[in-house]
């Protein structure tokens, strides 16, 4: 079962945390949809910047409430955002959840009365808009890029892990899957091995041997 950072368990016991409910089977009063963008490094955490937009929702204008939830069983991310529809019934935002937090459930309702601020759909009014699952998509490169920019990894240490990723890619390029997954798998080394001397914290070397392992098994595959 894949772990959380310690604050973040310690919240999950501290905190009753609000529960998504199902959503009614509604019509959709709009339409909702979301781009995942780049890596980054806040608070020293390796994060990916979700952007996500409602149009024409209806009445024009009201509440929508977007909700962002970590799907993994032992997951305690779960963050509420409240956004005003204009005119047109439109409305847009942002969020960067940490990469230990995804896969993640993004849901936008509309809330027409504003009164459900702690749990939706738990009013009749409350109308689902969308729902999508968003996977941690950045690439190895990017992310090592990212947690190097951010000061979470040195750049002796950024270097040589882009420089095994530049070898796994040129191997795959050139229709060797076999010399790419033996690179991958060299990459996933030097991570373990910067993790184990506190080089690189724990949580993000596992979300880059994440990535590197889903490219073996696509390569696999190939």
């Amino acid at each position: 079962m894949k772990k959380m950072p310690a604050a973040a368990a310690a919240l999950a016991g501290a905190v009753a945390l609000p529960v998504l409910a199902t959503p009614p089977a509604a019509a959709a009063a709009g339409t909702f949809s979301l781009t995942t963008g780049s890596c980054e490094v806040q608070f020293g955490q390796l994060r990916q910047l979700i952007e996500y937009e409602v149009t024409d929702a209806t009445p024009e204008t009201g509440l929508v409430f977007v909700w962002v939830v970590g799907t993994q069983p032992d997951s305690v991310y779960n963050r509420q955002v409240g956004l005003v529809t204009d005119a047109n019934g439109d409305a847009s935002g942002s969020a960067a959840p940490p990469a230990w937090a995804y896969p993640l459930t993004i849901t936008a309702y509309l809330d027409v009365d504003g009164d459900s601020l702690t749990n939706p759909f738990e009013d009749d009014d409350d109308v689902l808009i969308g729902s999508q699952t968003v996977d941690f998509t950045c690439g190895g490169q990017e992310a090592v890029q990212a947690l190097v920019a951010g000061g979470a990894l040195s750049a002796a240490a950024g270097s040589s892990l882009t420089s095994t990723l530049d070898r796994a890619q040129d191997a795959a390029d050139e229709g060797d899957p076999r010399r790419a997954i033996s690179a991958y798998r060299a990459f996933i080394a030097q991570v373990n091995a910067l993790v184990k001397a506190k080089r690189l914290d724990a949580f993000e070397g596992q979300k880059l041997v994440e990535i590197a392992e889903a490219r073996i098994r696509a390569l696999g595959t190939e």
